[in-house]
């Protein structure tokens, strides 16, 4: 395996246009390097991060991923982590994505919603923004699904809900937040949530081969709450 070297611009723009059957397989062939890498320090910081999955990347795909967490797709029982790279930006996100791992997160928020709360709350949203998006997934075919986007909840949403760490002086609309997340993945059938960080495609292009770092570093400030969602 090719050692990572950092991400091309081209590689993003591939995702603009989906006309180059070379590049799409020049895009797909780096990942396995790149993830990898991300994958033996992951390890090294919790044995959570014993393998990881590439996904396809098929011409109609607009971003190819790659999971990190338990072999023998187990990691899909539960909530994981996820990189994906599409145009504009590289996403570093917590996934909770299949019926075992949705049951797990509806039954932590009826039994410990304060926990819940509290596992979100604690990232370090000064470092860099995330958001708390909520998806619904409805299947087409076997294996083949489609997502239909439902609400996005950015950084500051969250903040509200600790005036006494921000200064921020109306904690209800970080509690009305929380609850619409809540109620959400209780009355879809076939949610998706996924807690994410962007790192814009210039910035991941500058890092080079430190990308790698930037991505540990955001997945290790995320593994709190993977760790709240599992137990």
């Amino acid at each position: 395996m090719a050692q990572f070297n950092g991400l091309e611009d081209w590689m993003f723009g591939y995702f603009v246009q989906h006309d180059d059957e070379s590049k799409r397989q020049r895009v797909a062939s780096a990942l396995p390097s790149f993830a990898k890498a991300i994958q033996i320090q992951l390890q090294s910081f919790d044995p959570f991060y014993a393998s990881y999955d590439v996904g396809a990347l098929r011409p109609e795909h607009d971003a190819c991923w790659v999971a990190f967490g338990p072999a023998d797709n187990k990691y899909r029982d539960g909530a994981h982590q996820t990189i994906a790279l599409m145009a504009y930006s590289l996403d570093v996100f917590v996934n909770v994505e299949m019926v075992p791992a949705v049951d797990k997160l509806r039954q932590k928020i009826k039994n410990n919603r304060q926990g819940f709360r509290s596992a979100i709350t604690r990232l370090s949203v000064d470092k860099r923004p995330f958001s708390v998006l909520i998806w619904e997934r409805r299947q087409i075919q076997v294996q083949l699904f489609e997502y239909r986007p439902v609400a996005s909840l950015e950084t500051d949403h969250f903040r509200y809900a600790r005036p006494e760490q921000h200064g921020l002086q109306d904690p209800q609309l970080g509690s009305g937040s929380f609850d619409y997340i809540e109620q959400l993945v209780q009355k879809i059938p076939y949610p998706n949530f996924t807690v994410v960080r962007h790192i814009n495609r210039d910035e991941a292009v500058s890092l080079g081969s430190a990308l790698v770092n930037q991505v540990i570093d955001i997945m290790q400030e995320f593994h709190p709450l993977v760790q709240f969602l599992n137990k």
